[in-house]
């Protein structure tokens, strides 16, 4: 393959963060619960089903079950998987194990000006004093994030499963398939990739299209984006509101089931005035080592090329 030039399209999304369209099934997450919203709630859809959809095989035996709106709105994703139970002995050694690191590497010697002996010895207390396992974890959790930084965090064992399955590319979720990108000045959550053989792609949905409302219940309200309200259990239905560039909003049936893939980037030949060939490849994620083989592999398809369009805008690390 020939490229003659190389054109670099740098950068990151600010104030947005990419989210996966329905729950990891093992990783427990902690999602903040929102608040009721003042807007009138527009009645939601009672059978998704009117409209054509798809329903993959391991839900046609059963009634295809609706989420009341209540539930869209207040309830948080909840753990499908709990880390197995450990000892207080345990957790002791554990915590003794990650403050001893902390001590030992953390770039900032006075702990960005934090009495971090304190903090130490009152987690410590509270280690003793006992606690529930997921509690514990929780509680690593925020004794690291106390330091106040963006690139310091605690894993539990699940999470570390769920990070490792994902860095493989083997990520496995209940859902419709999407990766999106929250725009709350303009009120929706935007595709950036479809996941293939998923329900999106089944239903028509491509990168750039935005979801509005998910039986319409708006996705964000008062500048805050509440992207679990498309999430749900397998086989259960949902009318999407969903809007194409340039074109009216339309309302799309959708029934979730589980995923198993990697994220896929997107790829294109960019249209020109002098008909050069110019290669257009997103990267969706660099957590994902099925990635650089995606690329190459488009680098293939594409063949020669006249230049080639890099969109690295997701790389929010710099």
């Amino acid at each position: 393959m020939v490229i003659k030039r190389i054109v670099l399209l740098i950068g990151t999304l600010a104030c947005s963060s990419a989210a996966l369209i329905g729950p990891p099934s093992a990783t427990p997450t902690e999602t903040a619960t929102p608040a009721p919203s003042d807007t009138p709630t527009p009645a939601p859809t009672e059978t998704p089903t009117a409209l054509p959809v798809f329903v993959p095989v391991e839900c046609q035996a059963q009634p295809l079950a609706t989420i009341p709106p209540a539930t869209t709105i207040a309830q948080p994703t909840p753990s499908v998987e709990a880390n197995p139970e450990i000892t207080t002995d345990v957790q002791l050694r554990v915590f003794d194990d990650l403050a001893a690191t902390i001590n030992q590497v953390y770039v900032y010697e006075d702990f960005n000006g934090l009495d971090w002996q304190t903090i130490t010895d009152d987690t410590r207390t509270k280690v003793e004093s006992g606690l529930l396992t997921e509690a514990f974890y929780v509680e690593m959790s925020r004794y690291v994030a106390s330091l106040g930084d963006d690139h310091s965090n605690f894993e539990s064992p699940v999470e570390v499963a769920a990070s490792e399955a994902e860095l493989a590319g083997k990520l496995d979720y209940v859902g419709i398939g999407v990766l999106a990108i929250t725009t709350a000045d303009r009120g929706h959550l935007t595709i950036l990739s479809v996941f293939p053989e998923s329900p999106a792609e089944i239903a028509g949905l491509k990168p750039h299209d935005s979801i509005l409302a998910v039986d319409g219940i708006p996705l964000v309200e008062g500048g805050r984006s509440y992207p679990q309200r498309v999430r749900g259990p397998e086989c259960s239905a949902a009318v999407l509101t969903v809007q194409s560039p340039g074109e009216p909003p339309r309302e799309v049936p959708i029934v979730r089931y589980r995923i198993t893939a990697s994220i896929p980037i997107e790829t294109h030949l960019v249209t020109t005035d002098d008909g050069s060939r110019i290669g257009y490849i997103f990267l969706p994620t660099f957590f994902d080592q099925t990635v650089p083989g995606q690329v190459q592999q488009a680098l293939e398809d594409f063949g020669d090329l006249d230049g080639l369009i890099l969109d690295n805008r997701q790389n929010g690390g710099g």
